[in-house]
């Protein structure tokens, strides 16, 4: 029995109200995970769109663009939106909150993990996008992709080389020309 991955993230600065607040992130066993995509596959089914072999294919930008291509075709269907809800809410109870590092968990010596208060007046989170950030996180760990590191990929991928920075492509001589009268210079 393998011990199920998990890691301390910290909100970074865009976070806001939120910045600097740790959370615990674990995976979950792998028969949810597989379940959970399956589930996200039959709520898109509606979609006509098709994934084609080439994108499969195309090593690290190929999750890029069958995200891209999946969003268009979530956009584009008759989702019905309270499936979606419960799905990405699934991720939320892989979370826990660590309120103070100092605080010890007796059994284990790590920082205490507790339960993330999500909705009310007592919330534990201010900003929504430090939600979707967290749901984010939980796919990483779980499925090993991560957005951000896809976009950079595609990015570069897609990029032109810049060739006004290339070496000449005749040796230079040894005698240069002097700026004032355009004569050679160094003799």
């Amino acid at each position: 029995m393998g011990e199920r991955r998990h890691k301390i993230v910290t909100v970074p600065e865009w976070g806001g109200r939120d910045a600097g607040k740790l959370f615990v992130v674990r995976e979950r066993d792998a028969l949810s995970i597989e379940r959970w995509g399956w589930k996200v596959i039959v709520a898109l089914k509606g979609t006509t769109a098709q994934i084609p072999e080439t994108l499969i294919s195309m090593g690290a930008v190929g999750p890029m663009l069958i995200l891209i291509r999946g969003m268009n075709s979530f956009l584009a269907a008759d989702v019905d939106k309270d499936v979606i809800i419960a799905l990405v809410d699934e991720l939320l109870p892989q979370v826990k909150i660590i309120r103070d590092p100092s605080v010890k968990d007796k059994l284990t010596g790590t920082a205490l993990e507790t339960d993330v208060t999500w909705e009310g007046d007592h919330a534990d989170i201010d900003e929504a996008k430090t939600i979707t950030w967290l749901r984010g996180e939980v796919l990483s760990l779980e499925i090993n992709f991560s957005i951000l590191d896809a976009l950079l990929k595609l990015s570069s991928a897609l990029k032109v080389p810049d060739t006004s920075l290339t070496a000449p492509t005749s040796p230079l001589s040894s005698t240069s020309l002097s700026p004032a009268d355009g004569s050679p210079s160094g003799t």
